[in-house]
């Protein structure tokens, strides 16, 4: 008994410490399938995740490091699984993921119950589409692959996508910008879209602003046909007439006229045409620094200029000004390369454009 009671006011001045009690997180439900990317987009960067099966694959999105990208790797899996997810913050977030056909949402912004707008664009296999941001896109990426090419244009601001074959799948895009903007696009295929130029308004920035070619092209021919009143801005190089005849805007559309004038014996073959805003002045061991503006709509531009002819056509822009220490430029070039025309046209040219 001496030997037991000690043992038992042991007991009595030590209790036992409490057992932790376990906290469940609740998991938010996602679908997702084969033909489209789901992007969850969280309020901060993230630190870690985790995919329960290989039936679906994740990553994080480039430049973007509070976005997860997840796709399906297995087309029709029948067992949900899940991601698990901890960002810079501390926070763990929780999914369980499984398999539909009809995806409801393919963005998904984390700790909010608002839906981000999505807008529906037509697309087809023979005429590319173009998307114009306000800022420069940083991350693009397309639901399917197979189905959809996508391209980065040498202008930051602009994609271009094109429908690999007919009749495809539904499919998504999804583009972040510069100032952390996130887009989201549907693709629905159409053997004959009207509309083949978007651009993203800068006072709604989901809002789009349709650029109707019909439209773009009665505009351009109402431009054309303007009388000149302008006649300071070309160039004459090598028997070649190089001239801005004309700039107008209408509906914040930008539309230049221009004309070449062949005076030589040989014909001349447009190789391309294009256009940047540059660098007024490079500076000794620095590369200039030049971004391309991608008209909306070449209107009449030749395939050819027989010789002692000329051609008139219009290059359609999305309204824009030049920065200070900037100027835009336009340049031309022969396919067989001998003759290359270029001239500058003036910001106060741009501003004083007459109303079409």
């Amino acid at each position: 008994m001496k030997t037991f009671i000690p043992f038992i006011l042991f007991i009595i001045m030590c209790p036992f410490q409490s057992v932790a009690q376990l906290q469940s997180i609740a998991s938010r439900k996602l679908t997702i399938n084969f033909d489209k990317t789901i992007h969850l987009i969280f309020p901060a960067n993230i630190d870690y995740f985790d995919i329960g099966s290989g039936n679906i694959l994740a990553t994080i999105a480039d430049n973007a490091p509070f976005v997860l990208k997840i796709k399906a790797n297995i087309e029709n899996f029948q067992e949900e699984t899940n991601i698990s997810t901890i960002t810079t913050d501390g926070k763990f977030y929780s999914f369980s993921i499984s398999y539909d056909t009809a995806v409801v949402n393919e963005t998904v912004f984390v700790n909010q119950d608002s839906i981000p707008q999505k807008h529906f664009i037509p697309v087809c296999s023979n005429k590319s589409i173009h998307l114009i941001f306000p800022r420069d896109v940083v991350y693009s990426d397309v639901g399917n692959e197979q189905a959809i090419t996508l391209e980065r244009t040498e202008a930051n601001n602009i994609i271009k996508f094109i429908a690999n074959k007919d009749s495809i799948p539904q499919t998504n895009l999804s583009v972040i910008t510069a100032d952390k903007k996130f887009y989201s696009f549907i693709l629905n295929f159409n053997k004959n879209p009207e509309i083949f130029n978007y651009v993203i308004g800068t006072r709604h920035p989901m809002a789009l602003i349709n650029n109707n070619e019909k439209t773009l092209n009665e505009n351009s021919q109402k431009a054309i046909r303007q009388k000149r009143y302008l006649f300071h801005i070309g160039v004459n190089k090598n028997k070649m007439e190089f001239h801005c005849s004309g700039i107008y805007i209408k509906q914040d559309i930008l539309y230049f006229c221009f004309s070449l004038r062949n005076t030589s014996n040989i014909n001349f073959n447009p190789d391309f045409i294009k256009s940047y805003i540059r660098d007024n002045k490079q500076l000794k061991n620095t590369t200039i620094q030049e971004t391309e503006l991608i008209p909306l709509l070449k209107y009449g531009f030749p395939k050819i200029i027989r010789s002692n002819n000329r051609a008139s056509f219009v290059l359609a822009y999305n309204k824009f000004t030049i920065p200070d220490k900037k100027k835009f430029e336009v340049e031309i070039l022969d396919r067989d390369g001998g003759r290359h025309l270029k001239f500058r046209i003036e910001n106060k040219n741009i501003i004083e454009a007459k109303k079409l």
